[in-house]
């Protein structure tokens, strides 16, 4: 018979049908060792049992938490520095053409920030930096 990796070990997130197994075997052996078991003793077995297993639970969870935090700041990050290049853009294009203040000339203020956005970086669409100019206004009223 193959022997099975115990589910303390692993990092990956247990099948229902691996805790199933695991568990069964568990208190299969646990019931032929007792020479007469009581409802006390499988209480103690199941603290000896699950309290690891939940406690690699949460260290997953932990783990995810944190993985998917510093994701989230990392896009923060990145959209924060995309929004200061596309401002002074703006601003210096306002300087050149003032009309562009205007409500009515945001698509084609946004092309001009397409146009002199950096070739190094990618180039942010139409319709987001739509938005970071109405934000830029709101921020000035």
């Amino acid at each position: 018979m193959k022997q099975r990796k115990s589910l303390f070990f692993t990092l990956e997130e247990p099948t229902e049908k691996q805790l199933l197994a695991e568990i069964d075997e568990f208190f299969c052996s646990l019931e032929r060792t007792l020479i007469n078991p009581t409802a006390e003793d499988f209480a103690a077995a199941a603290k000896i049992f699950f309290v690891p297993i939940i406690r690699k639970a949460l260290k997953r969870a932990e783990a995810s938490r944190r993985e998917a935090k510093k994701v989230n700041e990392n896009h923060r990050e990145t959209t924060n520095r995309r929004k200061r290049t596309a401002r002074t853009i703006i601003e210096g294009a306002i300087k050149k053409d003032p009309s562009l203040r205007l409500r009515g000339k945001q698509t084609k203020l946004a092309k001009r920030v397409q146009a002199g956005w950096p070739k190094h970086d990618k180039l942010p669409a139409i319709r987001p930096l739509r938005h970071w100019l109405a934000e830029m206004r709101l921020e000035k009223k």
